[in-house]
């Protein structure tokens, strides 16, 4: 290649390098002579409930399972479980060792259970050895598997069955003889503890069917169905500043009726937006939705003062129906324009506004917020006619959310 072909090359190439970036150069300014120098988003119309957070007092039939004595209590229900007529729902330990014995009795009562499963084992035929092997090795699988997921009480569970297996095992290959000795001292012991222990403790039992719930506050027969539906505003105060009984000896408390009531304070203006005989989701404070009718409203205009009535027959599965909660529900509507929460302004005397974008022309808007949400707000649609208004911001109205352009009112972007 002679020296003269080199340089046409390398002037061709200069050539080429020079009009790529000419043409980078033009593309890139047409794209900024087109791109939108800003993001914009319509004001549009949007309606949000109205949340109200209160305080609800509630009112139940409750009747109080007192004991004879002051002591250790060991319930035999969990809370809200149901029980028959005649049920024994609780002891009462009268005697220092009465809980001790009591601990020691079920712990006989798991061995004894533990060898007669054992014993099943010894009536198998030697063929069964196979299958028992290979569900011995599956078990312990699944509690390595839950091992390596941390699963603390699948592991408990798991081990325990897995003990079981281990000594049927040992039963059927002769390994484990002595069994029938044990049991039968163990059913011994278990017969001198049943003696002892029968005069340590006071049983309790209902009269009727209900539900169980261990907890009293002293207010039983106090806030009262009854108190409920006879309830007026000077009552519902005279409660509130009530003094509960004492609750040392009591064990537990029977719930005969499904209805229970909530008094809930509020505002007077506020109750106007609800109406008797709807039923309303109330949110209390453990997070349980319960759908109650309202049944009256106890109102004072001048007080600007009203107390809610609720009603329900609905018991929900562990809830604590703690006397005074923290309950949240919707008592309405609010509508206005949806503004972004980055959009809003915030002048030097505190007004709030917006900038909006009139065809070209940056424009600045009032705005007045009514209801907070996640990342958004609403704001007040006032009437654009009325004097004093012209500049609020309007329905539809596009709301400059981001730009990198320095805005003031009257700007022209375009």
């Amino acid at each position: 290649m002679t020296q003269q072909s080199i340089k046409k090359i390398a002037r061709n190439a200069l050539i080429v390098l020079i009009m790529t970036g000419l043409i980078a150069y033009v593309i890139y300014h047409c794209l900024q002579y087109f791109k939108d120098p800003v993001q914009v988003t319509a004001a549009v119309r949007q309606s949000e409930p109205m949340t109200r957070e209160l305080t609800a007092y509630v009112f139940r039939d409750e009747q109080v399972l007192a004991s004879g004595h002051g002591g250790a209590l060991q319930e035999l229900y969990e809370d809200g479980d149901h029980v028959a007529i005649d049920s024994e729902v609780a002891r009462v330990y009268v005697s220092e060792n009465g809980m001790e014995l009591y601990e020691k009795l079920e712990k006989t009562d798991e061995e004894i259970a533990f060898i007669e499963q054992c014993l099943e084992a010894a009536d198998r035929h030697a063929s069964e050895l196979i299958d028992l092997n290979e569900t011995i090795s599956r078990k312990h699988g699944e509690v390595m598997e839950a091992m390596s997921r941390a699963d603390g009480e699948r592991v408990r569970v798991l081990s325990d069955e897995l003990l079981l297996l281990l000594s049927q095992r040992q039963v059927m290959t002769g390994e484990l003889t002595d069994l029938p000795v044990r049991l039968a001292a163990l059913k011994a012991e278990r017969d001198e503890l049943r003696r002892a222990y029968g005069d340590t403790y006071e049983s309790i039992t209902v009269d009727r069917s209900g539900y169980y719930y261990r907890e009293t506050d002293g207010y039983e027969g106090i806030f009262s169905n009854e108190a409920a539906r006879l309830l007026t505003l000077e009552g519902f105060d005279e409660l509130i500043r009530s003094v509960p009984r004492a609750t040392e000896k009591d064990a537990g408390k029977l719930i005969g009726d499904f209805v229970w009531y909530a008094a809930i304070p509020m505002s007077y203006r506020d109750a106007q937006m609800l109406t008797e005989g709807y039923v309303y989701s109330l949110t209390w404070e453990d997070g349980t939705v319960v759908d109650m009718e309202l049944d009256r409203m106890l109102s004072d205009p001048q007080a600007d003062r009203c107390v809610l009535v609720m009603k329900t027959g609905h018991m929900p599965q562990g809830f604590s129906f703690a006397r005074v909660q923290t309950v949240s529900f919707a008592v309405g509507q609010t509508s206005g324009l949806r503004v972004p929460e980055n959009a809003l302004l915030t002048g030097k005397d505190g007004e709030m506004g917006v900038y909006i974008l009139d065809v070209a022309r940056v424009c600045y808007r009032s705005v007045e917020v009514i209801w907070h949400g996640d990342g958004y707000v609403l704001v007040r649609e006032s009437d654009r006619t009325e004097e004093g208004h012209e500049r609020d911001l309007g329905y539809q109205e596009l709301i400059i959310t981001r730009t990198d352009e320095e805005l003031y009112d009257g700007k022209l972007l375009y």
